[in-house]
């Protein structure tokens, strides 16, 4: 603002990236003097000082010639916060929304553009610069080519003068789990329709598939074997899904043969005989 001789009290505002103010005071009476000349209640020296963030309160007195005479000027300089941006906690990465992953976060300042990087450690994605409005701000990148795990996520926020960093994760999980099924069995045919899968030995080979998900850990396993597996070979597929939805599966073969050797069954016969030599 303008000064104004017979106006004592101003204020004005500066931007966070400086550093330093100078405040010079131009006597026109070359017989008064500044006898006190403070910020924030320091001494300035060399009509400069370093600004404090938010209100910093400047003074200076002029004494008249006489020495008794005094007037007291005061600056109240208001110094604007720095410029910082958030990032909201993410979501987990799955194949529903890789291809267009969302991250979200917010600004205490207007005229803030942010731009978003993703990195599996080997790989990276990036976002298009998003513009902060509302103090808010979203941006969003194509995350299908990075490994399922920890992505590192690094928001960097930028307005005139000033740059704001923030780091964050997520958990990516596109993948199934991993289904370890048992191995391959031959069982002997209890009847002509085939086995049960009552059958001990087949019961437990059933029971025996796994299935671990890298998020979930430990998870339940299904499968599609018969009520009677027929002679003959039947493939059964194990599967399992994690929380996500995702879905493992792997496959084993149940043989049912027949190994048992056939029963004959001899009757006794009465013949008569046709003469005294017996019957031909």
């Amino acid at each position: 603002p303008a000064f104004a001789s017979d106006v004592l009290e101003y204020t004005a505002s500066i931007a966070n990236p400086v550093t330093s103010v100078t405040f010079v005071p131009i006597l026109t009476d070359s017989f008064a003097s500044v006898t006190e000349y403070t910020a924030n209640g320091s001494a300035v020296t060399s009509n400069t000082f370093a600004p404090a963030d938010g209100t910093n309160s400047v003074s200076m007195t002029v004494t008249a010639e006489d020495g008794t005479g005094t007037t007291t000027y005061a600056i109240s300089l208001e110094r604007a916060e720095a410029m910082a941006i958030t990032l909201a906690s993410s979501d987990t990465v799955t194949t529903v929304n890789q291809s267009a992953y969302s991250v979200s976060g917010t600004c205490n300042v207007a005229d803030v553009s942010v731009s978003v990087t993703f990195t599996d450690g080997s790989a990276t994605a990036s976002s298009a610069a998003a513009a902060c409005t509302s103090s808010s701000w979203t941006a969003s990148a194509d995350v299908s080519g990075l490994s399922d795990g920890t992505i590192t996520i690094t928001a960097v926020g930028t307005s005139p003068g000033e740059t704001s960093t923030v780091t964050g994760s997520a958990n990516k999980d596109t993948a199934g789990p991993v289904v370890s099924a048992p191995a391959d069995i031959t069982v002997d045919a209890e009847s002509a329709s085939g086995t049960p899968a009552s059958d001990a030995t087949i019961a437990a080979f059933l029971q025996a598939a796994t299935a671990s998900d890298a998020t979930d850990g430990s998870v339940s396993v299904t499968n599609d074997a018969p009520s009677t597996f027929s002679v003959g070979t039947t493939i059964v597929t194990f599967s399992a899904a994690d929380s996500l939805g995702n879905v493992g599966s792997n496959t084993a073969i149940v043989t049912v043969e027949d190994q048992s050797p056939p029963v004959i069954t001899v009757e006794d016969a009465t013949i008569a005989a046709t003469d005294a030599g017996g019957t031909a």
